[in-house]
């Protein structure tokens, strides 16, 4: 009697059934077992009876199924002449996925983006990243995982235009295709809007009394690069016979590279100016008084003065620095959020008629 293997498995996923199937010869209808390897003896896992005309047969490989690494097989067949077992044979359990280490959700217009992941399983894989069109998925980037399984690859379907794209990452492993999970980058631009100012978003920098309310604020809800070079949303409230000229000149600013801390409504510090000073921030209009001298009406009640980075371009009010004196009388070339005379900023605020009081309130604006 003689023990033949047909199809042997050798890779399997970690879980899923596998099969090996043979035939025996010389005695038909016996029954077969199979056998794995335990590192001390040989333990039967399966059993079946062969094909009493042909003497073939089916068996499952089911030791530590759920688990992945080699076991060592055979096939055993119990007749009245004795035990045979076949060829020794190894069947390799693996269980392979693809993890996406990092992947951002956000990137500027036209600048590069990356998704950062990992093969688990199994190294040297190749990969490959698609996009999805709205009506299919479209492979626009491939590359080879490293012997760590480490693998990183550009998003740079539809790059140039602002909007969602929903990606994911493949791979056509020794188990069969695998999948990553979908991710969204988000293309951002410069987006700006202009709407009527709602008694609501002047809550505290107005009152009654000011000489500028509500109805004669327009609220600029508008893209600006921070410091980290990040794409943000921020608001300005304005008089709204300057909107559009403060809009236009943030735009020039943003396209040629200048960059904002941050740009909330004032209202976030109940008109505090020193604690806005103090927080960096970029504003307009404010019905408040001079900040260090309460007998005067600042101009930003109006509307039409603008106030940008104070954190380094600082004021001066009674012999004081405001928020500090670090960058009073220095001027270094290349401070982020710093302005100068041949800087973006300056240019397209003067431009649209705004005065710069540099020398001593160094980021304010009016016009």
């Amino acid at each position: 009697m003689e023990v033949s293997l047909t199809k042997v498995p050798t890779i399997a996923e970690a879980g899923k059934r596998a099969h090996v199937e043979g035939s025996v010869t010389g005695e038909p209808g016996v029954e077969v077992h199979a056998e794995a390897w335990t590192g001390s003896g040989w333990t039967r896992t399966a059993s079946a009876t062969s094909h009493s005309a042909n003497g073939t047969f089916t068996l499952e490989l089911s030791h530590d199924k759920t688990k992945t690494g080699k076991v060592t097989y055979r096939v055993a067949a119990d007749a009245t002449e004795g035990t045979t077992a076949s060829e020794e044979f190894t069947l390799t359990r693996m269980q392979v996925s693809i993890l996406i280490d990092k992947a951002p959700t956000t990137a500027e217009v036209k600048k590069k983006a990356k998704v950062q992941g990992r093969i688990v399983g199994q190294a040297g894989l190749k990969v490959r990243l698609e996009a999805w069109t709205g009506s299919k998925w479209q492979q626009t980037a491939a590359t080879t995982a490293d012997a760590k399984g480490k693998f990183q690859l550009q998003l740079d379907y539809k790059s140039t235009k602002t909007g969602k794209v929903k990606y994911q990452v493949l791979t056509d492993s020794a188990v069969g295709l695998r999948k990553s999970e979908k991710f969204v980058l988000e293309r951002l631009g410069w987006k700006s809007k202009i709407t009527p100012t709602k008694p609501s978003e002047v809550k505290y920098t107005y009152r009654k009394g000011c000489s500028v309310g509500p109805s004669k604020l327009s609220t600029i809800t508008m893209t600006y690069r921070g410091y980290d070079g990040d794409l943000r949303t921020g608001t300005l409230i304005v008089h709204k016979s300057v909107a559009k000229k403060v809009r236009d000149a943030f735009k020039e600013g943003f396209d040629k590279g200048f960059r904002i801390y941050r740009m909330d409504n004032p209202d976030l510090w109940k008109g505090d100016d020193i604690k806005m000073m103090a927080a960096n921030n970029t504003s307009a209009f404010n019905c408040r008084q001079v900040t260090g001298n309460p007998s005067r009406v600042s101009p930003h009640t109006y509307g039409k003065s603008i106030d940008i980075n104070p954190a380094e371009n600082p004021y001066r009010v009674g012999g004081r620095w405001y928020p500090h004196g670090k960058y009073a009388t220095i001027r270094p070339k290349g401070v982020t959020g710093m302005l100068y005379k041949d800087g973006p900023m300056v240019k397209a605020l003067e431009k649209r008629g705004f005065r710069w009081f540099s020398g001593w309130d160094w980021h304010h604006f009016q016009r």
